[in-house]
């Protein structure tokens, strides 16, 4: 049976800015079944504080994404309430048809 499956990234109310750090290129790198797309878009959306802390905006929310093992990833921040997680789940299994 194929799954909307939670990938939870933590989230901050402020931007990135220039004393950040990018997202590491190891980061996300041994998960098998996570869309390439899904990865690549947190990478580039995420920065590393100083204390190797790695962060998202809240208006950050990337598409749900097909992985390769047939389940639908899809991130949700840590702002993120119960109902619109319930929604956005909703919405996510429609990619299953």
């Amino acid at each position: 049976m194929k799954e909307v499956r939670i990938v939870c990234y933590v989230t901050q109310a402020r931007s990135k800015s220039k004393e950040h750090l990018p997202v590491p290129d190891t980061f996300l790198a041994n998960e098998m079944h996570l869309p390439s797309e899904l990865i690549f878009e947190m990478k580039a959306n995420g920065w590393k504080d100083e204390s190797g802390t790695i962060w998202w905006d809240k208006k950050f929310q990337p598409k749900p994404a097909l992985g390769d093992d047939g389940n639908i990833y899809l991130a949700i921040g840590t702002h993120v309430d119960s109902m619109k997680t319930m929604l956005m789940c909703v919405e996510a299994q429609k990619l299953f048809s």
